[in-house]
């Protein structure tokens, strides 16, 4: 029997696939209510548009009460770019022992002392927080009582500093930077302050506040 022979379909509906009338319904009531409210919506946009453009003045109210508001992410560059001119490095030196090796024997040696060489032998970072150059740095950085300090600033200029103070407790320590005093025509002492960072109130801090941690000049 081929395709061709095979008897008509007549296809009836049964009581399981007959859709009911309340289906019906429904389905019809879902597609014009949607109908409907968007025609609704639409219209109350256009005629709310239409007021609101024949109100005087208006816009210029909404440009006063606007504020633009910065991000996080720009606040945070815009402090790096305010304090990083007064950020500095700082490079501890040191007279270091030189030894070398000699024989007492062809079969044996030991070391001695060949004088000393200075070396640079740490660095930490610190910040100036006055125009004659007071720098405020960590203890730690400025530990060794025999160790000498120079100052790198953030425009490539070199100085030497002295320490001033150590806290232990607090691990802070105060250096001063040592410029050559040179004078004027007019007789008046020339010396440019250095740039500073403005020292903020601790008893206004708040948990959970952000805090940035800038690096040394150099690095």
């Amino acid at each position: 029997m081929s395709l061709y022979d095979l008897p008509p379909f007549n296809f009836k509906w049964t009581n399981s696939f007959k859709p009911k009338p309340i289906i019906i319904t429904i389905l019809l009531a879902s597609f014009f209510g949607f109908l409907a409210g968007a025609f609704s919506g639409s219209l109350f946009y256009f005629e709310l548009k239409s007021y609101l453009s024949n109100v005087p003045g208006l816009e210029k109210i909404i440009e006063k009460q606007y504020v633009p508001q910065t991000t996080q992410e720009e606040a945070i560059i815009k402090a790096v770019n305010d304090v990083s001119p007064a950020v500095v490095n700082i490079v501890i030196s040191k007279d270091l022992p030189v030894y070398e090796q000699y024989y007492l024997n062809p079969f044996s040696y030991q070391y001695r002392q060949k004088g000393t060489q200075r070396q640079d032998i740490g660095s930490g970072t610190g910040f100036i927080v006055s125009g004659d150059g007071t720098v405020l740095t960590n203890k730690h950085v400025v530990l060794d009582e025999a160790a000498d300090y120079t100052v790198f600033t953030n425009d490539g200029r070199k100085f030497s500093a002295k320490v001033l103070a150590r806290d232990p407790l607090q691990d802070l320590a105060v250096l001063k930077i040592e410029t050559e005093k040179t004078i004027d025509a007019n007789g008046a002492l020339a010396q440019k302050d250095f740039p500073t960072v403005k020292l903020g109130d601790s008893d206004k801090l708040q948990i959970g506040q952000t805090v940035i941690a800038i690096g040394n000049a150099l690095g």
